[in-house]
């Protein structure tokens, strides 16, 4: 945060500085602040940046927090990530909506009660499973949308990714079936 306002007060020119018209940046670095580069994000915006991947199963994106311009001419942005806690420099991202504060929470308890009544989850404690198990463990995704009318709705939904790992494909995809052979099946 410190480094965030030193950064912006060196990026305009002081009413006592040694020039009136030219930043102390652009006095040491020869580099000017652009706004369509440099002022994209506030301090401490939620955002998602991308990472880059391959065609692997690796996450394409990150969740982190917007620090500070970069400076640099591509118009970078420095970030704190959540995943990791450490610095990060990304020319890529995406602004994340803003938490939709205790409404959010509502809905999120509404759709979980379902899944209890329904018995489709069956809670155990964490402490009750081995190492292996809670590898081999699914998340549960939730996702809200708010809708044109404001009410707002949860979609949840397990992330199978980790069952990829020990799944072979043979297990997990469906026999499938040519028209001809339908045809033939149907005569």
């Amino acid at each position: 945060m410190v480094y965030n306002c030193v950064f912006w007060l060196n990026s305009f020119p002081h009413k006592y500085g040694v020039h009136s018209t030219i930043s102390p940046r652009a006095i040491m670095t020869g580099q000017r602040i652009t706004y369509d580069k440099h002022c994209k994000l506030e301090f401490g915006t939620y955002v998602q940046t991308h990472e880059k991947h391959d065609n692997s199963m690796e996450p394409r994106t990150s969740v982190a927090i917007a620090l500070r311009p970069s400076g640099n001419k591509q118009g970078g942005h420095c970030f704190l990530s959540l995943h990791t806690g450490k610095r990060i420099l990304r020319n890529n991202w995406t602004v994340l909506p803003k938490g939709l504060g205790n409404k959010g929470d509502e809905v999120i308890l509404k759709e979980i009660k379902q899944l209890h009544i329904r018995q489709a989850l069956m809670p155990c404690s964490r402490d009750n499973l081995s190492y292996e198990e809670r590898k081999r463990a699914l998340r549960y995704l939730m996702f809200l949308k708010e809708n044109r009318d404001g009410t707002i709705k949860a979609r949840g939904c397990a992330d199978w990714r980790p069952q990829r790992l020990y799944t072979s494909k043979e297990d997990t995809s469906w026999p499938t079936v040519s028209i001809e052979a339908m045809m033939l099946l149907r005569q």
